[in-house]
């Protein structure tokens, strides 16, 4: 278990279901408070001002459209986050491309990683 979740509440903006279990299931087995999953910007930015999270994991591609305004919203909380994509670094928005970012599929040794480093901060 990594000590360092223990009690950070992280948000999870995905709107694929298998994927949004993954990370949440990820998030609960070291310790930390899943917030979410949020399938769409909307409801990540209500979650953003409700729960008020110490990191954030955000699918680029939501059901509503992109993340970036999700990244705005935590960025003015200074919450950091990092961005989960499907596509090369390059293919981001160019909002996105300086966050810390996993490729999909997403496995549980790296995502931890960068949890724990997000949690840090």
């Amino acid at each position: 278990m990594n000590a360092s979740l223990r009690g950070k509440r992280i948000l999870i903006v995905e709107d694929e279901f298998i994927t949004a279990e993954l990370l949440r299931a990820c998030v609960e087995r070291e310790a930390g408070i899943p917030i979410g999953p949020a399938a769409s910007g909307q409801s990540a930015i209500d979650l953003v001002c409700r729960e008020h999270p110490h990191a954030a994991l955000l699918d680029v591609s939501l059901l509503d459209g992109s993340s970036v305004q999700v990244a705005h919203q935590l960025e003015a909380r200074g919450v950091p986050y990092a961005v989960l994509t499907g596509h090369a670094a390059d293919s981001l928005p160019v909002e996105l491309q300086t966050a810390p970012y996993l490729e999909k599929p997403i496995t549980p040794g790296p995502l931890l990683a960068l949890l724990a480093r997000l949690a840090r901060q």
